[in-house]
């Protein structure tokens, strides 16, 4: 194991990843943002015609949304803190926020497989 590694873990200083995961899920969420409204700015200005897939498109964007909130939410209460350095207050948000996400998560992955067999 390397030895700068093993010190830190030795010595209990762990890094703190929830800038690293609050700024990635940030990011993006803003690139699916503005690919969302500009696909639905073409299909709404200039083809004139929004569709089903369109609709869907906006579920999958307000799903996203909710996870990406949730996880944010959950950065700011303790996600990416090792256990010993959260608080002890923030243990209960930090569970509904870990409960909401993962809630979120399966559902957003597995809603194509909802829509083929509803």
């Amino acid at each position: 194991m390397n030895t700068q590694v093993s010190d830190k873990l030795m010595t209990g200083d762990y890094p703190n990843r929830g800038p690293v995961v609050f700024a990635v899920t940030t990011g993006t969420l803003v690139l699916a943002t503005v690919f969302v409204a500009a696909r639905l700015t073409c299909r709404i200005f200039i083809v004139r015609q929004v569709t089903w897939d369109d609709y869907f498109i906006l579920l999958a964007w307000a799903l996203a949304f909710g996870l990406s909130f949730a996880i944010d939410f959950g950065t700011s209460v303790g996600l990416g803190l090792h256990d010993a350095d959260i608080t002890a207050q923030d243990w209960g948000p930090l569970r509904r926020a870990e409960y909401t996400f993962t809630v979120l998560y399966v559902r957003h992955t597995l809603n194509p497989a909802y829509e083929h067999f509803a």
